[in-house]
């Protein structure tokens, strides 16, 4: 059809029902047009992701991971219980399942069995270990080492990591769920997502509309279908992605066009400590035996990589757009000096230095992989551990949960 008796065809003039189905043929016509151009672009677009390896589906894995929550009216988010979830990573399957309480760990009952050693380890996403299957997060790493240590004891570790939360977001969660659970002990694994939001230029007390991030995608909904299987889905995606991060970065400069306020993110940092204090106050006033770590980082293993450095900087700059790449690794300690500060404090806590213990081994190991996908490294990205980093973490914390352990047994109750 021409484009003369195209548009003859839309004549207003036309009345009546012939005017009607006429304006409906148009109608038609451009939508299979624009359908057939569709099809043809993503044809095109798939025999080029083929050849070139672009936009494979584990660069949106995070469609895997936001699918495995369900919306909270106080809290955001929460994992969804009783849920598998599987997606790739690197080339490997990576397979999670949550409890009945929407936990990674084996189902439980909330009264806790009289035999049973409770431990319910908290934090973000590096807790909740997104990019590892079940048994290999530094929680299972952290019950096979008590296990294997105590083996008369029994032992519960619930995995109550959250993706997105903060200090904040875990003060919630510790005092509206988690001490109803009537844990021995609560391990808090917490920096990242504090750092994150407290670079931001509009900054509340409260975190607010932060976890938002984590907000819900179902598995089976159109979204992943289109995601799964459209390669101009992932097209729109990435250049999506890639305005916003521009949008960021552009918001994200001070009044001289510096990107810094790093002196702000240094004195937001004691929302930091008035949340984890709170916590323990909270926790201990609840009878639970508090565990703080510091969170280990990949920043301080880097420099001396060129590729490796701008690459992990590059992922730090979208996340951290107020800092300077070489601020990044200086913000991470000063923010593990807070937790050592809270530790210094409170004589009671059981304080694990993950940072400085996870540093130390990767140096004294002489390991040639930091970041890796695909599972040599110790780092899957710039802060998740991959098997390798949770095992260390893991048993760092069960060796400090077993001193006190065994310093307190015989009065406890329990035997070895």
């Amino acid at each position: 059809m021409s484009k003369s008796k195209l548009f003859r065809r839309w004549s207003p003039t036309e009345t009546g029902t012939q005017g009607v189905t006429r304006r409906l043929s148009v109608i038609r016509a451009l939508m299979g047009y624009a359908l057939f151009l569709l099809l043809a672009v993503e044809c095109l677009l798939q025999l080029i992701g083929a050849a070139f390896g672009l936009f494979p589906e584990t660069s949106i894995r995070h469609l895997f991971r936001s699918s495995s929550f369900q919306p909270h009216d106080y809290l955001i988010t929460v994992p969804e219980p009783n849920l598998v979830a599987d997606h790739m990573l690197g080339g490997r399957l990576i397979r999670i399942k949550h409890n009945n309480f929407g936990m990674r760990g084996p189902s439980s009952t909330r009264e806790k069995p009289t035999d049973v050693v409770r431990i319910v380890t908290m934090g973000g996403s590096t807790t909740y270990c997104w990019n590892t299957s079940d048994g290999d997060t530094w929680s299972d790493r952290l019950a096979l080492r008590l296990e294997n240590r105590f083996p008369h004891q029994k032992f519960e570790v619930l995995n109550a990591g959250v993706s997105g939360y903060t200090s904040f977001s875990n003060l919630i969660y510790l005092a509206g769920r988690i001490v109803d659970l009537d844990p021995d002990f609560v391990v808090l694994y917490q920096t990242a997502n504090d750092l994150l939001r407290l670079q931001q230029i509009e900054f509340d007390g409260d975190y607010d509309g932060y976890t938002t991030v984590a907000r819900v995608g179902r598995q089976r909904g159109l979204k992943y279908i289109l995601y799964k299987f459209s390669m101009l889905a992932r097209v729109a995606y990435e250049l999506k992605s890639a305005a916003a991060s521009a949008v960021s970065k552009g918001s994200s400069t001070g009044p001289s066009g510096d990107p810094l306020f790093f002196h702000e993110v240094l004195q937001r940092s004691e929302y930091l400590a008035r949340n984890v204090t709170n916590f323990v106050s909270i926790a201990e006033n609840a009878g639970v035996t508090v565990v703080l770590s510091t969170q280990a980082s990949p920043y301080p293993h880097l420099r001396d990589d060129s590729a490796l450095w701008n690459n992990i900087v590059e992922t730090g700059i979208r996340l951290f757009g107020n800092l300077r790449p070489n601020d990044i690794p200086t913000a991470f300690s000063h923010y593990s000096d807070q937790i050592r500060s809270i530790c210094r404090l409170y004589p009671s806590l059981i304080c694990v230095d993950n940072a400085r213990l996870v540093e130390e081994m990767i140096r004294g190991s002489g390991m040639n992989v930091v970041v890796d996908e695909s599972g040599d490294g110790f780092f899957v990205d710039w802060i998740h551990c991959q098997e390798t980093g949770n095992r260390l973490i893991g048993e760092n914390v069960a060796d400090a949960i077993a001193a006190h352990f065994e310093a307190v047994m015989t009065s406890a109750g329990f035997a070895n």
